[in-house]
């Protein structure tokens, strides 16, 4: 495997809350190409106006390195069409809250591809269940 420096990554966001919106904001201004996708039923208000504005953020993070990252974070992608804002990205960080684990689930499943990556923002065991109840679909197989 060769190894990739992490500003390289096609890094898709799922969520636009405001957990969604820092994470996304915080790894565009790292250098990735990133894409924000927001369910249709919350895209008009949670996506509103943030491919024009972008997301300003500052601030120091006090752990282990202690950087500064600041700035308007303008995204690749602003989008609530998930097929087009998961092709090809090498990241998938899901930002929602557990509620909404199944849903986003049931969706992102079909669409993913071999070498893709994903991870949710939530420490809750129901992700687990969540995703192994979308994968286990009739007709669906795992390697």
């Amino acid at each position: 495997m060769t190894k990739q420096h992490l500003a390289d990554y096609t890094i898709a966001v799922l969520g636009a809350g405001a957990v969604g919106r820092s994470v996304a904001a915080d790894c565009k201004l790292a250098g990735n190409q990133v894409r924000l996708f927001d369910l249709p039923e919350f895209a008009g208000e949670s996506l509103k106006d943030l491919d024009k504005t972008g997301i300003e953020i500052q601030g120091f993070e006090l752990g282990k390195y202690n950087f500064k990252r600041n700035g308007i974070a303008k995204f690749d992608l602003v989008s609530d069409d998930l097929a087009k804002v998961v092709a090809g990205a090498q990241i998938i960080l899901v930002a929602v809250p557990s509620v909404g684990h199944q849903t986003f689930f049931e969706r992102l499943v079909p669409l993913l591809e071999d070498g893709q990556r994903s991870s949710t923002l939530s420490p809750i065991t129901s992700v687990a269940c969540a995703y192994a109840r979308s994968c286990a679909k009739p007709g669906r197989t795992s390697t």
